[in-house]
């Protein structure tokens, strides 16, 4: 029993280490508060205001604008939005923003036949969309209409 009393008090206390051996850390540099950045503005993506390659510069407002409309309750007005962007911008980068605005809008406006059909030609389009289930999820709110 004393081996087993010496034994752990010879645990309990580490050796010392001379204080010539202890390094110091360096010291931080301070850094005056008012020489920080400012809060970071997001980046906007580099599409924004470039134009695409069917010349339409103002693709992002125009379905910014449609996308406020149906989100407002005005889905004529994001019909009208949406109509305006397949004339200027036809092969622009944002259809299928485009054509989800245009199902809600036409779900919203009862027109259920022409919501249907661009629903069907969306997902045979765009059957990897992350919209697809958005669409999905509409045409089977109006299923009975």
């Amino acid at each position: 029993m004393v081996a087993i009393a010496a034994d752990s008090a010879e645990r309990a206390v580490p050796p010392a280490v001379p204080e010539s051996v202890v390094e110091t850390p360096p010291a931080l540099p301070s850094v005056d508060v008012a020489n920080l950045p400012t809060r970071a503005t997001p980046a906007r993506p580099s599409h924004v205001g470039v134009p695409s390659s069917d010349g339409c510069a103002d693709e992002v407002a125009l379905l910014d604008q449609a996308g406020a409309a149906l989100r407002s309750g005005d889905a004529d007005r994001a019909m009208s939005l949406t109509r305006d962007h397949l004339a200027r911008c036809p092969s622009g980068a944002f259809t299928q923003e485009r054509e989800r605005i245009a199902i809600e809008s036409l779900a919203k406006l009862s027109r259920f036949e022409e919501m249907r059909a661009r629903a069907q030609a969306f997902e045979r389009d765009f059957p990897a969309s992350p919209y697809l289930r958005r669409i999905e999820q509409v045409v089977a709110k109006y299923r009975e209409q």
